[in-house]
């Protein structure tokens, strides 16, 4: 009897032992591990999280790609457009943050950014290398000109040629270095009262692409603007208090709303992240918002698949589909349309799917698509030859681990582009056959670094898997003694009633 006691007692530890287990894996130790994982995340000045965050610890990869064309003469007299892609140009971009103040749960921040040409990985591209591609100041000038001064139009015809040194056709023999950073020169250091008149006028609606020069001239340059200088203020949310909320923009340059895209709308909502911190707990279920300056405006991405990085499991997120859709197949997107680019456009005026028009943004009738048009309506894909689309290579994507919201791996890409097309008196423009003509694509990324691996497994990851061996381990041996107890109970049960 005392025996069969014994053993009922041990039968009672082991069911409390596995319940324990289970409470401890299902209550408490998913409680102690978010509270561990926010703690971690948390932007507090002193910490690991807020160093990264203060200074990016990795450049991040920009590589630009740009597309040669090869039958200049061909095009401008109506022809398709044949292009070769030339690079990767590749540049490393550093990124610190400044004037940091923190207010409650929010910090105010201004980020630095500088380009360096990594030549090494450019191999053996340089960049001075010749590159011929569309002259983007040139169609951007003209096509301005159009629409804000139409009746300059045949002034500014008679002085592009002293602007540009004679240009034969709408296209720029340059080399990446000139057009990205170093700049291509627009001539206007003359007495001509037409050409001031013009370049009056260049100086009074130029984009952030064109400043002025010593001498009266202007000086065109796709990223100069972003290099060795920064974008304005940001505040983004500490994540000390919810650390879901990690990251989270809510303001840009005082603003919570754009002026950007049609008045009073959704599409002018700033929210997301940065693109290089994000958010913890994230599921198959999840959407990461991030924002882009360089879009001016949010871009949403959507779970793919579970993916493997290093030994590390992640959840690969890309930008969905129906981002850059037209506003007939996409009716959100509606508030994105202007109605302010001419060029191929639906029936409602609007571009067709995967082409965003930036003249708001950028001050410039420029059209972003993804690389090659990927996703992009196929009347712009007929109208050049020499692309080819892969997804793989060409869509948006970031590798996040789940648990803690890390980047694992990413890249953010797009490409630039500009309608070439006849404009009424300019005669340069007047053989052409309207074409969304692409200029370059860029792939911005980051992968996590070996050291950077270690320090994710051993200071989180590692301690989570342990908390997780330790309550299934407990499960195990509360398991083991109801069995053997249930065994002996039998046993002595069997051997009473012998």
């Amino acid at each position: 009897m005392k025996l069969q006691i014994c053993f009922g007692l041990f039968l009672g530890l082991g069911i409390a032992a596995c319940v324990l287990a289970l409470i401890s894996k299902y209550i408490v130790l998913p409680k102690t591990v978010n509270d561990e994982i926010g703690e971690a995340v948390a932007l507090v000045n002193g910490t690991g999280a807020y160093d990264r965050w203060k200074t990016i610890p990795l450049p991040i990869i920009y590589k630009a790609y740009f597309f040669n064309v090869t039958n200049p003469d061909d095009v401008m007299q109506g022809e398709k457009p044949i292009l070769q892609e030339v690079g990767p140009y590749v540049y490393k971009q550093y990124r610190s943050k400044f004037n940091i103040t923190e207010d409650g749960d929010t910090l105010s921040y201004n980020e630095h950014q500088l380009f360096e040409f990594d030549e090494n990985s450019s191999y053996p591209l340089t960049d001075s290398d010749a590159i011929r591609i569309v002259n983007l100041p040139l169609m951007a000038m003209i096509a301005t000109t159009e629409r804000e001064v139409p009746p300059l139009l045949q002034v500014l015809d008679r002085m592009i040629p002293k602007i540009f040194n004679n240009p034969k056709d709408l296209f720029l023999t340059t080399t990446p270095r000139n057009f990205l950073f170093d700049g291509v020169i627009l001539t206007c250091d003359t007495n001509d009262i037409a050409l001031r008149i013009v370049c009056g006028v260049i100086e009074k609606l130029a984009p952030r692409t064109i400043v002025r020069r010593d001498k009266g001239n202007f000086k065109f340059s796709l990223l100069s603007y972003k290099n060795d200088t920064d974008e304005g203020t940001f505040v983004v949310n500490s994540g000390k208090t919810d650390p879901k909320m990690v990251g989270q923009l809510s303001s840009w340059n005082g603003y919570s709303m754009t002026n950007v895209w049609l008045a009073n709308s959704s599409c002018n909502a700033i929210y997301g992240s940065d693109a290089t911190i994000y958010a913890p707990f994230q599921t198959t279920e999840s959407i990461v918002n991030t924002f882009s300056v360089d879009l001016c405006r949010p871009v949403s991405l959507e779970y793919l698949e579970a993916i493997e990085y290093s030994g590390i499991d992640g959840l690969r997120f890309i930008a969905r589909k129906s981002t850059f859709s037209s506003p007939q197949k996409e009716p959100l997107n509606e508030c994105y349309c202007l109605n302010k680019t001419s060029g191929i456009l639906g029936n409602d005026k609007c571009l067709l799917d995967g082409a965003l028009e930036l003249l708001t943004c950028h001050g410039a009738p420029i059209v972003f698509t993804h690389p090659h048009f990927y996703l992009t309506h196929e009347v712009y894909q007929r109208g050049v030859q020499g692309l080819n689309p892969i997804p793989s290579k060409h869509q948006n994507y970031i590798d996040l681990q789940p648990n803690t919201g890390a980047p694992l791996r990413g890249s953010k890409r797009g490409q630039f582009n500009i309608f070439l097309r006849q404009v009424d008196k300019v005669s340069l423009t007047s053989g052409l056959n309207t074409t969304l003509m692409p200029i370059l694509w860029f792939d911005e990324g980051v992968e996590l670094s070996d050291e950077f691996v270690d320090q994710l497994k051993t200071q989180l990851l590692d301690n989570l898997r342990l908390l997780d061996i330790v309550s299934w381990a407990v499960f195990a041996f509360g398991g083991a003694i109801c069995i053997v107890s249930l065994i002996a109970l039998f046993c002595c049960w069997g051997a009473k009633k012998k």
